[in-house]
């Protein structure tokens, strides 16, 4: 019997730009089968943050930028890269990859299509009901990673549960170790500079729990266009000595282990990279409770859930977890084992890897 040849996927997504998204599908490419699975990315900007570290591992990267307005020639331009890679499966990931890549598709016959969706979509006007059914009807299989995700997708007619499958995000294990600061208790987060991530609330929450606890800092990680607005109101608060703005942090997570807790404002999320990578380094975890930060987080046990915009509850919640070393070191422990038990990167992988199986028609699921 001869070898069956290398399924060839590509991975594509709006940008390869730092986001929770862009290391999911970096950690899923780096770990995709090499005896079965040739593995190429596909970015619809261009010269984005992580392209050279995709180059660096040996991961072919083609660049389709989008033009302004409804750029219809841009489906025939990664058709024709489809076509001329021989592409046996398109991933794609978010709506707008969905939606050019899907279309895409329909002039690549052989290839066929494969969805995930990393958080709601949240558009002016739903897509026109048609179109939603086409995306549909073209995706093999359509991935969330969360089940408020999935939910979202059935309730909005986006896809049939027959069609839909959650696979939770899954992270390399054993991060870096680093020593801890003696002197101040350290909480991070780790996010976009953006609306969504709600850092507003989280500076202001901040500064009420230095009320009660002087040996506390906030240390931001992340750039984005709220950074001026956002350092203007920590210094306003008398803040600028108690929180520190780090921008971009090309490994944010080689740092988890030298922060004392993490914590996550977001007003809305899927299943959130940044608190798998804060699990795998043994932190608890305080965030809002929304998207899918339910299914990481188990309340009181590897850290607190609080109200999405209580600027009350998550400034108790801050000084209660920062306030006690002992619970500190419980909630950190169980951390470790909730990742270590349901979100290794393997495991995510796995499942991808049938996926595609099912999307050539190899096996069924």
């Amino acid at each position: 019997m001869s070898e069956q040849p290398k399924t060839r996927v590509m991975l594509m997504n709006d940008s390869l730009n730092m986001g929770g998204a862009e290391t999911m599908i970096f950690s899923l490419i780096c770990d995709l089968d090499a005896q079965r699975i040739t593995p190429y990315a596909l970015s619809m900007s261009v010269d984005d943050a992580l392209k050279q570290t995709f180059l660096d591992t040996g991961i072919p990267v083609y660049e389709c930028p989008k033009g302004s307005g409804l750029d219809w020639r841009l489906p025939l331009r990664i058709a024709k890269i489809l076509r001329r890679e021989k592409i046996d499966i398109l991933h794609t990931h978010n709506f707008a990859s969905w939606l050019w890549g899907g279309l895409a598709s329909l002039f690549a016959p052989r290839c066929k299509l494969v969805h995930t969706q990393h958080s709601n979509i949240v558009l002016n006007r739903l897509p026109p009901k048609p179109l939603r059914s086409l995306l549909a009807r073209i995706s093999k299989k359509v991935v969330t990673v969360s089940d408020p995700v999935a939910e979202h997708l059935q309730r909005d007619g986006f896809v049939p549960a027959n069609k839909l499958q959650v696979i939770y995000n899954g992270i390399p294990l054993k991060p870096e170790q680093h020593s801890k600061d003696p002197d101040y208790r350290h909480l991070a987060i780790v996010a976009r500079l953006v609306p969504v991530k709600n850092h507003d609330l989280l500076i202001r929450s901040f500064a009420q729990a230095c009320q009660l606890q002087n040996n506390i800092k906030l240390d931001i990680l992340g750039d984005g266009p709220l950074r001026d607005e956002l350092q203007q109101l920590s210094n306003s608060l008398g803040m600028g000595d108690k929180i520190k703005f780090w921008g971009e942090v090309p490994n944010a997570r080689a740092l988890m282990t030298s922060f004392d807790a993490f914590v996550l404002s977001s007003l809305s999320e899927g299943l959130s990279i940044s608190i798998l990578e804060a699990l795998a380094a043994g932190l608890p975890v305080i965030a809002t409770d929304v998207g899918g930060n339910g299914t990481l987080i188990h309340h009181q046990k590897n850290g607190l859930l609080v109200p999405s915009e209580d600027q009350q509850q998550l400034a108790t919640s801050i000084n209660r977890v920062l306030a006690d070393e002992d619970l500190r070191t419980k909630m950190g422990q169980e951390s470790l084992k909730i990742v270590t038990e349901g979100f290794s990167n393997q495991t995510m992988v796995d499942h991808y890897q049938q996926i595609y199986a099912h999307a050539l028609g190899r096996i069924q699921l």
